[in-house]
Protein backbone atom coordinates (compact mmCIF):
# COMPACT_ATOMS: atom_id res chain seq x y z
CA UNK A 1 0.00 0.00 0.00
CA UNK A 2 1.46 3.18 -0.85
CA UNK A 3 0.99 6.05 2.02
CA UNK A 4 1.63 9.68 2.46
CA UNK A 5 3.49 10.69 5.44
CA UNK A 6 3.39 14.42 7.51
CA UNK A 7 5.07 17.41 6.26
CA UNK A 8 7.64 18.24 8.19
CA UNK A 9 7.80 21.76 10.99
CA UNK A 10 8.89 24.38 8.86
CA UNK A 11 9.34 26.58 11.53
CA UNK A 12 12.64 25.69 12.14
CA UNK A 13 14.01 26.92 15.41
CA UNK A 14 18.10 28.61 15.63
CA UNK A 15 19.93 26.15 17.57
CA UNK A 16 21.06 27.13 21.15
CA UNK A 17 24.12 25.08 20.79
CA UNK A 18 26.77 26.74 18.62
CA UNK A 19 27.33 25.68 14.62
CA UNK A 20 30.57 25.75 13.12
CA UNK A 21 31.17 27.35 9.98
CA UNK A 22 31.55 24.51 7.23
CA UNK A 23 28.73 22.45 9.13
CA UNK A 24 27.28 19.76 7.00
CA UNK A 25 24.16 17.77 7.38
CA UNK A 26 24.94 14.37 5.56
CA UNK A 27 21.10 12.91 5.13
CA UNK A 28 18.28 15.02 3.38
CA UNK A 29 16.14 14.44 1.00
CA UNK A 30 14.16 16.42 -1.30
CA UNK A 31 11.30 15.65 -3.88
CA UNK A 32 9.77 17.50 -6.60
CA UNK A 33 5.98 17.58 -8.44
CA UNK A 34 5.03 14.19 -9.39
CA UNK A 35 4.18 14.96 -12.94
CA UNK A 36 7.37 16.18 -13.81
CA UNK A 37 9.41 13.54 -11.71
CA UNK A 38 7.23 10.92 -11.64
CA UNK A 39 8.08 8.30 -8.77
CA UNK A 40 9.15 4.78 -8.88
CA UNK A 41 5.73 1.95 -9.54
CA UNK A 42 7.76 0.30 -6.61
CA UNK A 43 7.58 2.52 -3.86
CA UNK A 44 6.27 3.07 -0.14
CA UNK A 45 4.91 6.75 0.37
CA UNK A 46 3.88 9.45 -2.55
CA UNK A 47 6.61 12.02 -2.29
CA UNK A 48 5.10 15.17 -1.30
CA UNK A 49 5.98 18.57 -3.60
CA UNK A 50 9.11 19.99 -1.00
CA UNK A 51 12.20 21.11 -2.76
CA UNK A 52 15.97 22.07 -2.37
CA UNK A 53 14.42 25.77 -1.63
CA UNK A 54 12.67 25.05 1.30
CA UNK A 55 15.35 22.40 2.64
CA UNK A 56 17.61 25.09 1.69
CA UNK A 57 15.47 27.85 3.86
CA UNK A 58 15.88 25.16 7.05
CA UNK A 59 19.32 24.90 6.73
CA UNK A 60 20.42 28.62 7.08
CA UNK A 61 18.27 28.69 10.19
CA UNK A 62 20.42 26.13 11.40
CA UNK A 63 23.31 27.78 10.05
CA UNK A 64 24.36 24.77 8.14
CA UNK A 65 26.26 26.28 4.89
CA UNK A 66 26.91 22.23 3.55
CA UNK A 67 24.59 19.14 2.72
CA UNK A 68 24.71 15.86 1.01
CA UNK A 69 21.30 14.79 -0.34
CA UNK A 70 20.64 11.23 -0.28
CA UNK A 71 18.29 9.86 -3.82
CA UNK A 72 14.62 8.78 -2.38
CA UNK A 73 13.62 5.00 -2.65
CA UNK A 74 10.64 6.44 -3.97
CA UNK A 75 12.58 7.83 -6.98
CA UNK A 76 14.00 4.43 -7.87
CA UNK A 77 17.04 4.71 -9.58
CA UNK A 78 15.35 7.90 -11.66
CA UNK A 79 18.13 10.35 -9.91
CA UNK A 80 17.22 13.29 -12.30
CA UNK A 81 15.30 15.18 -9.63
CA UNK A 82 18.29 14.95 -7.17
CA UNK A 83 20.68 15.85 -10.03
CA UNK A 84 18.44 19.37 -10.79
CA UNK A 85 18.52 19.75 -7.13
CA UNK A 86 22.52 19.93 -6.51
CA UNK A 87 22.72 21.80 -9.50
CA UNK A 88 20.63 24.26 -7.92
CA UNK A 89 21.98 24.25 -4.56
CA UNK A 90 25.66 24.95 -6.07
CA UNK A 91 29.07 23.56 -5.01
CA UNK A 92 28.16 23.08 -1.16
CA UNK A 93 26.07 20.19 -1.85
CA UNK A 94 27.06 16.60 -2.71
CA UNK A 95 24.53 13.73 -3.23
CA UNK A 96 23.74 9.75 -2.56
CA UNK A 97 22.45 7.65 -5.77
CA UNK A 98 20.68 4.73 -5.92
CA UNK A 99 21.93 2.53 -8.82
CA UNK A 100 21.93 -0.82 -10.28
CA UNK A 101 24.34 -2.60 -10.55
CA UNK A 102 25.24 -3.21 -14.14
CA UNK A 103 25.31 1.17 -14.62
CA UNK A 104 28.43 1.87 -16.88
CA UNK A 105 31.10 4.07 -16.02
CA UNK A 106 30.56 6.54 -18.35
CA UNK A 107 27.24 6.76 -16.61
CA UNK A 108 28.86 6.70 -12.97
CA UNK A 109 31.28 9.71 -14.30
CA UNK A 110 28.51 11.78 -15.56
CA UNK A 111 26.77 11.74 -12.34
CA UNK A 112 30.20 12.36 -10.80
CA UNK A 113 30.12 15.47 -12.83
CA UNK A 114 26.82 16.63 -11.16
CA UNK A 115 27.55 16.59 -7.31
CA UNK A 116 27.21 12.39 -6.78
CA UNK A 117 29.94 11.11 -4.21
CA UNK A 118 28.18 7.46 -3.34
CA UNK A 119 25.16 4.67 -4.15
CA UNK A 120 23.19 3.75 -1.31
CA UNK A 121 22.23 0.30 -0.40
CA UNK A 122 19.45 -1.15 1.92
CA UNK A 123 18.52 -4.17 3.62
CA UNK A 124 14.78 -3.53 3.55
CA UNK A 125 12.78 -5.70 1.60
CA UNK A 126 11.65 -5.22 -1.96
CA UNK A 127 14.57 -2.14 -1.78
CA UNK A 128 15.54 -1.30 -5.21
CA UNK A 129 19.40 -1.87 -4.23
CA UNK A 130 20.14 -5.04 -2.07
CA UNK A 131 23.30 -6.76 -0.25
CA UNK A 132 23.72 -8.41 -3.27
CA UNK A 133 24.56 -5.53 -4.98
CA UNK A 134 27.33 -4.09 -2.71
CA UNK A 135 30.15 -5.89 -4.16
CA UNK A 136 29.54 -4.89 -7.80
CA UNK A 137 28.74 -1.68 -6.98
CA UNK A 138 31.90 -0.88 -5.17
CA UNK A 139 34.13 -2.18 -7.18
CA UNK A 140 32.59 0.46 -10.07
CA UNK A 141 32.84 3.46 -7.64
CA UNK A 142 36.31 2.78 -6.01
CA UNK A 143 37.78 4.69 -9.09
CA UNK A 144 35.84 7.89 -8.57
CA UNK A 145 36.60 7.74 -4.88
CA UNK A 146 32.82 7.24 -3.59
CA UNK A 147 30.87 6.06 -0.84
CA UNK A 148 29.13 2.79 -0.07
CA UNK A 149 26.01 3.72 1.90
CA UNK A 150 24.43 0.79 3.81
CA UNK A 151 20.87 1.42 5.24
CA UNK A 152 20.10 -1.51 7.08
CA UNK A 153 16.65 -2.47 8.03
CA UNK A 154 17.70 -3.21 11.69
CA UNK A 155 21.03 -3.37 13.41
CA UNK A 156 20.65 -7.33 13.61
CA UNK A 157 21.14 -7.32 9.57
CA UNK A 158 24.58 -6.16 9.87
CA UNK A 159 26.60 -9.37 11.83
CA UNK A 160 26.00 -11.56 8.11
CA UNK A 161 27.37 -8.60 6.36
CA UNK A 162 30.56 -7.24 8.80
CA UNK A 163 33.41 -9.37 7.01
CA UNK A 164 32.68 -7.90 3.55
CA UNK A 165 31.95 -4.34 4.79
CA UNK A 166 35.10 -4.28 5.89
CA UNK A 167 36.77 -5.52 2.81
CA UNK A 168 35.18 -3.14 0.61
CA UNK A 169 37.53 -1.17 -1.62
CA UNK A 170 35.95 2.46 -0.67
CA UNK A 171 34.47 4.15 2.41
CA UNK A 172 31.55 2.61 4.04
CA UNK A 173 28.94 4.53 5.89
CA UNK A 174 26.45 2.88 8.19
CA UNK A 175 23.22 5.03 7.61
CA UNK A 176 21.02 6.43 10.88
CA UNK A 177 22.87 4.61 13.78
CA UNK A 178 22.86 0.74 12.27
CA UNK A 179 18.88 1.18 12.82
CA UNK A 180 19.49 0.49 16.61
CA UNK A 181 16.41 0.36 18.68
CA UNK A 182 16.73 2.63 21.57
CA UNK A 183 14.83 -0.24 23.63
CA UNK A 184 17.86 -2.53 22.10
CA UNK A 185 20.01 -1.42 24.76
CA UNK A 186 23.65 -0.63 24.90
CA UNK A 187 24.66 -4.21 25.07
CA UNK A 188 22.97 -4.95 22.13
CA UNK A 189 25.08 -8.26 20.43
CA UNK A 190 24.12 -6.80 17.21
CA UNK A 191 25.04 -3.23 18.05
CA UNK A 192 28.32 -4.39 19.87
CA UNK A 193 29.16 -6.18 16.41
CA UNK A 194 28.80 -2.64 14.74
CA UNK A 195 31.31 -0.93 17.58
CA UNK A 196 33.47 -3.72 16.54
CA UNK A 197 33.29 -3.35 12.54
CA UNK A 198 33.79 0.50 13.67
CA UNK A 199 36.70 0.26 15.73
CA UNK A 200 38.89 -2.48 13.53
CA UNK A 201 37.85 -1.11 9.87
CA UNK A 202 39.25 2.17 8.85
CA UNK A 203 37.06 2.38 5.89
CA UNK A 204 34.16 2.03 8.18
CA UNK A 205 31.59 5.32 8.94
CA UNK A 206 28.55 5.86 10.83
CA UNK A 207 26.15 8.25 10.45
CA UNK A 208 24.14 10.23 13.62
CA UNK A 209 20.97 10.13 11.94
CA UNK A 210 17.27 9.48 12.58
CA UNK A 211 17.89 8.85 16.54
CA UNK A 212 14.19 10.25 17.20
CA UNK A 213 12.79 7.27 14.67
CA UNK A 214 15.13 5.27 16.74
CA UNK A 215 13.59 5.77 20.25
CA UNK A 216 11.56 4.32 22.44
CA UNK A 217 11.81 6.64 24.93
CA UNK A 218 10.66 9.67 22.18
CA UNK A 219 10.03 13.49 22.23
CA UNK A 220 11.32 15.55 24.10
CA UNK A 221 14.90 14.11 24.85
CA UNK A 222 15.20 10.99 23.12
CA UNK A 223 17.28 9.86 25.92
CA UNK A 224 17.24 5.92 25.52
CA UNK A 225 19.58 7.14 22.09
CA UNK A 226 22.32 8.55 24.24
CA UNK A 227 24.50 5.75 25.17
CA UNK A 228 24.64 4.45 21.42
CA UNK A 229 25.95 7.95 20.57
CA UNK A 230 28.31 8.25 23.38
CA UNK A 231 29.83 4.72 22.69
CA UNK A 232 30.61 5.39 18.79
CA UNK A 233 32.05 8.86 19.68
CA UNK A 234 33.91 7.19 22.16
CA UNK A 235 35.42 4.55 19.63
CA UNK A 236 36.18 7.14 16.77
CA UNK A 237 35.17 10.24 16.74
CA UNK A 238 37.15 10.55 13.09
CA UNK A 239 34.67 8.70 11.34
CA UNK A 240 31.35 9.88 12.32
CA UNK A 241 28.95 12.73 10.64
CA UNK A 242 25.58 14.35 11.22
CA UNK A 243 22.24 13.98 9.41
CA UNK A 244 19.15 15.18 10.27
CA UNK A 245 17.16 13.21 7.92
CA UNK A 246 15.18 15.93 6.77
CA UNK A 247 11.99 16.02 5.59
CA UNK A 248 11.50 13.44 7.51
CA UNK A 249 9.58 11.16 6.08
CA UNK A 250 7.63 8.18 7.25
CA UNK A 251 7.81 9.54 10.79
CA UNK A 252 4.49 9.13 12.23
CA UNK A 253 5.18 10.36 15.97
CA UNK A 254 5.83 13.77 17.28
CA UNK A 255 7.32 15.82 14.37
CA UNK A 256 10.47 17.43 15.57
CA UNK A 257 11.99 20.36 15.09
CA UNK A 258 15.38 20.05 13.51
CA UNK A 259 16.68 22.98 15.78
CA UNK A 260 15.87 21.12 19.16
CA UNK A 261 17.09 17.70 17.17
CA UNK A 262 20.74 19.71 16.79
CA UNK A 263 20.58 20.88 20.23
CA UNK A 264 19.40 17.32 21.58
CA UNK A 265 22.48 15.48 20.08
CA UNK A 266 25.34 17.50 20.56
CA UNK A 267 23.94 17.94 24.10
CA UNK A 268 25.28 14.34 24.44
CA UNK A 269 28.81 15.15 22.99
CA UNK A 270 30.45 17.35 25.25
CA UNK A 271 33.62 18.06 23.60
CA UNK A 272 33.62 21.17 21.51
CA UNK A 273 36.53 19.50 19.19
CA UNK A 274 34.44 15.99 18.51
CA UNK A 275 31.12 18.05 17.32
CA UNK A 276 33.34 20.02 14.89
CA UNK A 277 34.95 17.11 13.51
CA UNK A 278 31.62 15.10 13.45
CA UNK A 279 30.01 18.54 11.67
CA UNK A 280 32.65 20.04 9.64
CA UNK A 281 36.36 18.11 8.93
CA UNK A 282 34.21 14.53 8.63
CA UNK A 283 32.36 15.59 6.17
CA UNK A 284 34.33 17.02 4.41
CA UNK A 285 36.63 14.34 4.37
CA UNK A 286 34.54 12.12 3.37
CA UNK A 287 32.66 13.46 0.90
CA UNK A 288 35.12 15.94 -0.89
CA UNK A 289 34.51 19.19 0.31
CA UNK A 290 37.18 21.84 -0.11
Amino acid sequence: MVETFPLPDFDTRTPRLPVPEGACDTHAHVFGAMDRYPPAAKRRYDPPDIPVSRYRAMLRTLGVGRAVLVQSSAYGTDNRLLLDALAEAGGGFRGIALLAPDVSMAELKRLDRGGIRGVRVSTLRNSHIGPGDIVPLAAKIAELGWVMQIHLDHVSDLPPLAPLLGRLPVPCLIDHLGRVRGGDGIDDPDFRALLALFETEANCWVKLCSFYRLSDVGHPTYADMAPFVRALVAVAPDRLVWGTNWPHPGHRAHMPNDGDLYDVLFGWIADEGVRHAILVDNPARLFGFG
